[in-house]
């Protein structure tokens, strides 16, 4: 919703470098915010599902689904910016054409018993994720704006870290105490080795943080360290 209006103003004075700038930082926060979302859904599927529905049945299913969180918020924010910058018919177009792929895969998938259901979420991962690249393609064409491979490495390498480290606290926890308690602990050490991951490796700009909700109590605590 933020998007929008600060790419078509900047690009409405002729400042198209703003413009490109604004729509990276954009990209580059989606990522900050969804590849670690992806990956703890996924590692944690059994113990969220048995939480929240009281039936793990399902957690191979979310685990699979999960990663369609990044595709998928690729695709809102690309689609907004697409949309700022007045290519509309874009954005539908590259959506019919996710649509396709999942139609076709979800009749292969699906339709093989030993796959069987399983190939719906992979069929819905496979939807967002052609969406999702057609549409950065097109933002590459018309203003130049890219996440750039570094940050897909970094933000990817720091959501790994925490993946595996949530994993081991959440297994040594969940046989000392109630999974309950193990699982509110692992999430809530997920936040800070995600972060400190993040700073380590230079995942997270100034610039980021700046745009972030409470930005200005967020750089009390890591703004020295970016």
């Amino acid at each position: 919703i933020s998007v929008v209006p600060a790419i078509a103003g900047a690009l409405a004075s002729g400042n198209k470098k703003e413009a490109r700038f604004t729509a990276v930082t954009a990209l580059r926060l989606t990522l900050i915010f969804a590849m670690p979302c992806a990956v703890g859904m996924s590692i944690l599927s059994a113990p969220i599902l048995s939480l929240l529905m009281g039936d793990a049945g399902a957690s191979t299913l979310l685990s699979i689904l999960a990663y369609g969180i990044i595709f998928l918020s690729l695709v809102m924010v690309t689609n907004s910016i697409l949309q700022s910058i007045g290519k509309v018919w874009v954005p539908i177009v590259h959506m019919v054409i996710g649509a396709i792929v999942k139609i076709v895969v979800n009749f292969v998938l699906v339709g093989n018993p030993q796959i069987n259901i399983n190939g719906a979420p992979i069929g819905t991962d496979l939807c967002y994720l052609v969406t999702a690249v057609l549409n950065l393609l097109a933002l590459k064409k018309y203003i130049g704006a890219s996440i750039g491979t570094g940050n897909i490495v970094k933000i990817g390498g720091s959501a790994a870290i925490m993946g595996v480290a949530t994993y081991m606290i959440y297994e040594l926890l969940k046989d000392a105490s109630d999974y309950k308690i193990a699982l509110v602990v692992a999430i809530a050490l997920a936040v800070v080795i995600y972060f400190a991951g993040l700073i380590l490796l230079k995942g997270i700009k100034k610039e980021d943080v700046d745009l972030m909700p409470g930005a200005t109590k967020i750089n009390k605590i890591i703004g020295r360290f970016l």
